[in-house]
């Protein structure tokens, strides 16, 4: 069922109808509104405005004929962005919950004017000493663009980059969710078992629905205060109502958690990962079905100075995505950002991205089949500034997309620049 604005409405109506004598004095504008000793309400607003070189990238997702890439169009939009959050805590639990709505009006070609909007919810709770925890979250979003992740909502947020595929850039609604549960078994000793599940329903009919189940499994071992080696199972089960139907994918990790200095830490895996799909009923199986590879995952983190981190992120593995046709595909994917505070009030962000999709089966377009292997590279730079006021910060970005493709025009460069400001009680 499609999340209403009058449904967004009332959810905002209702997280801000609090009794008014449970608020505390604050004292100062920017730390959000104290509900009682445990609870913070945050209000926050921001504006944008971003130009845009390669507004294509969405028209052609919105045309059923996918012909009008031919040539870029350049635009600009204004877009704003309203949300709440509500943060709860007590000496074992901690809840998380947030919605927000955001609006886009485009100067020149209005039909990209679509809103998004979504809800997150998290909760984490410990037993006293830890020996037990239990971390849950859940969201759900109308989305048109890029997705607002939800991982990392409740503590620390990865760094990790995700880079939009074609299909990412059309109307459809996301359903997340997932609840892991970690354990210790003996001295030194923890093990770990997580589900995770996701729904993506699309609005233009030529790109697939998916629904993703993941079960995975770790143990590990503390060998001492700066070595954890570890071994994780898993399995994906994808139920896609692409040409490739069904697909499961069985895979294991050995890897090892490492910190050699007080700068420098990694969490370093390598493993096998098989990839067995099930066409739809009436569709020709004179395909490949089973393919397998190497699994890998490194990140790494360097504190350069007190000001100044590196992070680097990488993996491999099979997927499926919402492309018309075939769906399933191999990734490789890297990412590097270098975050440096110049002052209190101002920091900057560099990052790059890559990311390679080999399609297992071929994908029809254009009238003929392609054996199809994409690559995308991203850069952005970003800048943010906390301004004398604690509750008004500006930020500004430019970023540059470069994605090519054996299908004809379907490869494509795109250059982005935004300014704007955001406003939190």
């Amino acid at each position: 069922m499609k999340f209403s604005l009058t449904s967004f409405t009332v959810c905002l109506l209702v997280m801000m109808s609090f009794p008014s004598s449970l608020v505390q004095a604050q004292i100062q504008p920017g730390n959000g509104i104290k509900l009682g000793k445990t609870t913070l309400l945050t209000p926050e607003i921001s504006a944008a405005y971003t130009w845009d070189n390669n507004v294509n990238l969405r028209r052609r997702a919105l045309d059923e004929g996918g012909n009008v890439l031919d040539e870029e169009s350049e635009d600009s939009y204004v877009s704003g962005r309203l949300s709440l959050a509500l943060r709860h805590w007590n000496r074992s639990m901690q809840i998380n919950s947030k919605v927000w709505y955001n609006v886009e009006n485009y100067k020149e070609f209005d039909e990209l004017d679509e809103p998004t909007y979504g809800a997150d919810f998290g909760i984490f709770w410990a037993r006293p000493g830890a020996d037990t925890t239990i971390r849950a979250d859940f969201s759900y979003q109308v989305a048109v663009d890029k997705t607002e992740r939800s991982e990392g909502f409740i503590g620390d947020s990865t760094l990790t980059t995700e880079l939009e595929n074609i299909a990412e850039r059309v109307d459809r609604e996301e359903t997340r969710g997932s609840i892991t549960l970690d354990q210790k078994l003996i001295t030194d000793m923890r093990g770990s078992l997580s589900y995770s599940y996701s729904d993506f329903a699309y609005v233009q009919e030529e790109y697939n629905d998916r629904v993703s189940h993941a079960i995975n499994a770790e143990a590990n071992y503390q060998v001492t205060d700066k070595t954890q080696p570890y071994f994780r199972i898993g399995l994906g089960i994808d139920d896609d109502e692409g040409l490739d139907g069904n697909a499961e994918n069985p895979y294991y990790l050995i890897g090892v958690r490492h910190q050699p200095t007080a700068k420098l830490n990694f969490d370093l895996a390598v493993g096998h990962e098989t990839y067995t799909r099930t066409p739809l009923e009436g569709v020709d199986a004179g395909i490949e079905l089973e393919d397998s590879d190497l699994k890998w995952t490194a990140n790494v983190n360097y504190n350069m100075t007190h000001k100044t981190r590196i992070s680097l992120n990488g993996r491999s593995g099979y997927s499926s995505v919402a492309s018309p046709g075939s769906s399933s595909r191999r990734e490789v994917s890297a990412s590097l950002a270098l975050d440096h505070q110049t002052t209190r009030q101002l920091s900057q962000r560099l990052s790059v991205a890559w990311r390679e999709d080999d399609y297992l089966t071929p994908i029809p377009a254009r009238g003929s089949l392609f054996d199809e292997m994409k690559e995308t590279i991203w850069y952005q730079y970003r800048v943010d500034y906390q301004t004398v006021r604690p509750w008004l910060f500006l930020f500004a970005g430019i970023s540059y997309e470069d994605g090519s493709s054996q299908i004809p025009g379907d490869s494509y460069t795109q250059a982005e620049i935004s300014v704007g400001a955001r406003a939190r009680y």
